[in-house]
């Protein structure tokens, strides 16, 4: 029944059509557009808000229309090209997000945390470029050498030795020098 589909919003329009006629597709556009509306909504306003406080003097109605301008342009690309465009992005972002995540868990065991939140993520963003543009179609073969690359997980190893470093071997020295105490 759905063969010839290329992503999930065409399946789930298929089946709501095959099991509740031409009145449940309409409810499931109503539910999207609302759903989806809303979100926009949201999120337009929200950047909106967010430059203005980067940046007092721009104009937050101008912002909202300039939004909502590339928000129309972004959204005639279509579902399928949009998800391939996205995934390069995602390959990047989320090695980046899970460094982030480990390093808050073991913020407790690091001692220099400046330096060993820059050191993690560099780590993870560098070998999540390279698997970011492994998938957006870039030929990365000098780099089939690394652990998990096939995978699309060659930034995991270099990110967990990077972790394990910020833990170990950037720690501060315990030692205090003792001064003799006035009497």
């Amino acid at each position: 029944m759905a063969g010839n589909v290329s992503n999930g919003g065409e399946i789930i329009a298929l089946y709501v059509q095959a099991l509740f006629n031409t009145k449940g597709l309409i409810l499931l556009a109503l539910v999207v557009g609302l759903a989806c509306l809303t979100t926009a909504v949201g999120l337009i306003s929200a950047m909106a808000e967010f430059l203005v406080t980067l940046k007092p003097n721009w104009n937050r109605s101008r912002l909202v229309i300039i939004n909502c301008a590339l928000c129309a342009l972004v959204t005639n690309v279509g579902l399928s090209q949009l998800i391939s465009l996205s995934v390069p992005v995602l390959f990047i972002i989320y090695p980046v997000a899970i460094a982030l995540v480990a390093l808050t868990l073991l913020s407790g065991f690091i001692s220099k945390k400046q330096l060993s939140y820059r050191f993690v993520i560099s780590i993870a963003l560098f070998f999540g470029l390279l698997d970011g543009l492994k998938v957006a179609g870039v030929n990365m073969h000098n780099f089939d050498f690394l652990p998990l690359f096939e995978k699309g997980m060659a930034w995991f190893l270099p990110t967990f030795a990077a972790l394990i470093i910020a833990v170990f071997v950037f720690k501060e020295s315990t030692e205090k020098v003792s001064q003799p105490v006035e009497s």
